[in-house]
């Protein structure tokens, strides 16, 4: 059903140093770049823990929140430190998360600008 659609896997390497510990985070991800429903039921849960279901969450809690569910959700692989680190959550260089975070949602944005062009060639009016 699925077969026409562009591959919903994609790895991606990232080298940063954090801002707060100098400590180097380097490793390769490899992430689910759109999420079926289970995905995204498993992340709309995984947000609602971490944010306690405050009514009103502050911005960081809210950010950290959608960023740490989101992470959860999309990664199948990681580097060894990630793991350790209780997939992200014990992380004291918050820029990394944030880091790691817009890696997957570009990574979702080629996926589907690939699934546009891919309707382009199909389609002669959507050119």
């Amino acid at each position: 059903m699925y077969s026409n659609l562009p591959k919903n896997e994609s790895t991606f390497d990232i080298k940063l140093i954090g801002d707060t510990t100098k400590v180097s985070y380097d490793g390769q991800f490899t992430v689910t770049c759109v999420l079926d429903v289970g995905g995204t039921q498993m992340l709309e849960l995984e947000r609602t823990r971490l944010t306690a279901d405050y009514a009103n969450p502050t911005g960081l809690l809210a950010n950290i929140s959608l960023a740490l569910s989101t992470l959860r959700a999309k990664i199948i692989k990681a580097p060894d430190w990630w793991y350790n680190l209780d997939s992200g959550a014990k992380i004291k260089d918050s820029e990394i998360i944030m880091a790691i975070y817009i890696q997957c949602e570009t990574q979702e944005k080629k996926w589907r600008d690939s699934l546009e062009e891919k309707a382009k060639e199909t389609d002669p009016e959507k050119k």
